[in-house]
């Protein structure tokens, strides 16, 4: 299977440190997370989130049970590659192997199907924030991605939970440095964004049908 690429490579940038958040990591990822026939690489989808988990970070201390779970079920995907990577390197071939197993809800299409309703809500959120304008309140506009996409799959205390957390995000301007990283204009920022939210939502689709095709949408 090849991946498909996008109308432009990603321009190469200096490499970030290990522990900083990089979108034209996150772009590059998603470039070969796209398979043909509208499969998804696998371990190419965990390197996405490998990447947005830092991006979680630096949302602000409270979001940091966020990003404990999203790094173990990182770790789960992982896990599950690494002991079988011919059944494991697409979403379709884990299907095929795990669908109609015990205990799903532990399975790495559980993992995936979580990851995958949050990637919905991260690239909804990642493209609203950097347009907003400098006034915007990121606390609305973060709880409004949320409602869109999220909300939906979670119970009413949690989505209360989300309601206050969202007031300790940090400022659009603060956000936007922390996004930008190393890139050297906001253009070339806005410029990966709208790529990775491209890309992003492309793979949230697929993967979403893949789900809906299998019937497992209801494991976890």
């Amino acid at each position: 299977m090849n991946a498909v690429k996008g109308s432009s490579e990603v321009r190469s940038v200096q490499s970030p440190t290990s522990d900083s958040f990089c979108i034209a990591t996150v772009a590059k990822e998603l470039q070969f997370c796209r398979l043909d026939g509208g499969d998804v690489d696998l371990k190419h989808f965990a390197g996405v989130y490998e990447e947005l988990s830092k991006f979680i970070g630096m949302l602000g201390r409270i979001f940091e049970f966020v990003q404990k779970d999203v790094n173990e079920k990182i770790r789960n995907i992982n896990s599950f590659y690494e002991k079988n990577p011919k059944d494991y390197c697409s979403i379709a071939k884990m299907i095929v192997t795990e669908k109609g197993g015990k205990n799903m809800g532990k399975s790495c299409c559980a993992s995936v199907l979580l990851l995958n309703r949050a990637l919905e809500f991260v690239m909804d959120f990642l493209d609203s924030a950097t347009e907003a304008a400098d006034s915007d309140s990121m606390p609305q506009i973060c709880r409004t991605s949320y409602d869109k996409t999220l909300a939906k799959h979670h119970p009413w205390i949690v989505r209360k939970a989300v309601g206050i957390a969202v007031h300790t995000l940090p400022s659009k301007e603060r956000l936007t440095t922390c996004i930008k990283g190393r890139l050297a204009e906001e253009n070339e920022l806005k410029e990966f964004v709208r790529r990775v939210v491209a890309d992003g939502s492309d793979v949230y689709s697929r993967i979403d049908a893949m789900y809906t095709k299998n019937e497992l949408h209801k494991i976890v």
